[in-house]
């Protein structure tokens, strides 16, 4: 709840999944990712062998996360929103509004030099005001 509260207070933006109301199954599965916003992601730093096999774990002092354990990290959902369900929507949003915004903006103020590299600080800017903006759309 805190997290959620920070992302609306600093008004961050979210990835808005696709809600076709034609599509139930779909609708219903965007709904259940939805619930899991933010998602709670720990990497690993070392594999151990338990008596299932091989697992990923963080530790720390208090104890022990299982990386693919999705009770306690979302790292096996998020890989499959990324990977599977939702991998063309990500890449249709990323050619026709984070591109096209970004691809317009700079036609916008004279385009690109030849060889121009830029500055990293003012692409960050850049990419930060893009995002936002694609979100009102």
């Amino acid at each position: 709840q805190n997290v959620m509260r920070d992302i609306d207070y600093y008004k961050l933006p979210l990835y808005n999944f696709c809600w076709d109301e034609s599509d139930s199954e779909a609708l219903k599965e965007n709904r259940e990712i939805m619930d899991y916003t933010p998602f709670s992601v720990v990497t690993c730093d070392e594999v151990i062998d338990n008596e299932f096999g091989p697992v990923r774990v963080r530790r720390y002092p208090w104890g022990s996360i299982e990386v693919d354990d999705e009770g306690q990290c979302d790292f096996a959902l998020l890989r499959y929103i990324l990977l599977n369900s939702h991998i063309a929507d990500l890449i249709n949003f990323t050619e026709d509004v984070l591109y096209e915004n970004y691809r317009t903006k700079k036609l916008e103020v004279g385009g690109f030099a030849e060889g121009e590299g830029g500055d990293e600080e003012d692409d960050d800017e850049e990419d930060e005001q893009v995002l936002s903006t694609s979100k009102k759309d």
